[in-house]
């Protein structure tokens, strides 16, 4: 929510010394002049594939984040010396975790925004035991805007939707096991052949000589566990 970060945490990070990002408009992570496939993600402790929507294959970096906001937690980012368990990292490593519903009472929300339209809901699933759900769903504003033929200013209208739940439940002893998710899913058709020729508005994305199909999409599952033995140690 901080001014400029477009609820993405990826370009949240950038107000970090020696981080900059992409000038091409990606949410790339540049650190100290690394490259950005450098980048290592990780999520409730779990090493994933990039995610954000429109990422070009091999990269770490998109256009819009498929990390929605309303669903994060605590994060690390660590900019160098890496902590042994981030390996695979070069560039930089961010580890984020998600949080917990309501377990006292049910909320629903809905925003609509430049970059997507959403909708949340969560709340306990047994009070007694603390066990609560949490999931959000975001839908692309521009091809709503599309749908009820409102000019976006391009007649590539790039469409993408994401969503992700985190289903937690408390267990006796201090032990916690959770199941979570995330998806996303994102295409852009720049489509020349159906038309008399190429307008200034189509070619917003792409070339003028040819038809143009671009796809991406991510889906993450995981479960999480945890149980103290004692006061110093966990598994």
């Amino acid at each position: 929510r901080y001014a400029g970060s477009l609820n993405d945490p990826s370009r949240m990070v950038t107000a970090f010394a020696g981080v900059v990002g992409n000038p091409s408009g990606d949410n790339d992570i540049v650190v100290r002049g690394n490259s950005p496939r450098g980048i290592l993600w990780r999520l409730e402790g779990i090493e994933i594939p990039n995610p954000n929507h429109f990422a070009d294959e091999g990269s770490t970096g998109g256009a819009i984040n498929a990390l929605n906001s309303a669903m994060l937690s605590n994060s690390d980012f660590f900019s160098g010396a890496f902590p042994a368990e981030y390996g695979n990292a070069i560039a930089g490593a961010f580890d984020l975790k998600m949080r917990n519903g309501n377990n006292q009472k049910h909320e629903f929300s809905g925003q609509l925004g430049f970059l997507g339209t959403e909708l949340m809901a969560e709340g306990p699933i047994n009070k007694e035991k603390g066990s609560s759900y949490l999931a959000t769903f975001r839908y692309s504003t521009l091809q709503l805007f599309s749908a009820l033929n409102i000019n976006v200013g391009t007649d590539a209208v790039p469409s993408y939707y994401d969503g992700a739940f985190r289903f937690n439940f408390p267990l006796k002893k201090g032990g916690n096991l959770a199941f979570w998710g995330i998806g996303g899913d994102s295409q852009i058709d720049i489509v020349l052949s159906d038309a008399e020729g190429p307008s200034e508005e189509t070619l917003i994305y792409g070339s003028n000589d040819r038809d143009q199909y671009f796809s991406t999409n991510m889906g993450i599952l995981g479960a999480t566990y945890t149980q103290p033995l004692n006061k110093n140690t966990f598994v």
